[in-house]
């Protein structure tokens, strides 16, 4: 009788580990993914040099990522510049975690762009765009 005890616990013991050892994980890898990463996040700008002259105008994208490289979405992003005028300021990302800027500038110069994530994350990744 004992043996059969033992074996029915050892059973359900196992069954339950297999069971809900990976909803449980699952949950936890849920809450880290929706946090930002300052090192897996993206800065891009199009075209690297434009003219003051003919107001081109440079196309920023920013992506915003967790540590596993996933897309967060409805995340505020404010892009800053050294030279220029990004428009608009202040944008939330869209379901691929993308928020897209436009930068213009009527000065010559290297425009040091830089994006925060949420007003406390900032991106690690930095871009230059000249202007001639």
């Amino acid at each position: 009788m004992g043996l059969i005890s033992l074996f029915f616990l050892s059973f359900f013991v196992f069954i339950s580990v297999m069971v809900f050892s990976k909803p449980l994980s699952k949950f936890t890898r849920a809450a880290e993914d929706s946090r930002p990463s300052s090192s897996k996040s993206l800065i891009f700008a199009w075209p690297l040099s434009a003219s003051v002259s003919s107001s081109e105008i440079v196309k920023l994208d920013v992506f915003v990522r967790s540590e596993n490289g996933n897309p967060i979405a409805k995340r505020q992003i404010l892009v800053t510049t050294s030279v220029g005028t990004v428009n608009p300021k202040i944008l939330m990302t869209d379901q691929n975690g993308k928020a897209s800027f436009s930068l213009t500038s009527d000065a010559q110069g290297t425009a040091q762009i830089s994006a925060t994530i949420d007003n406390s994350i900032p991106i690690s990744q930095k871009v230059s765009v000249k202007f001639y």
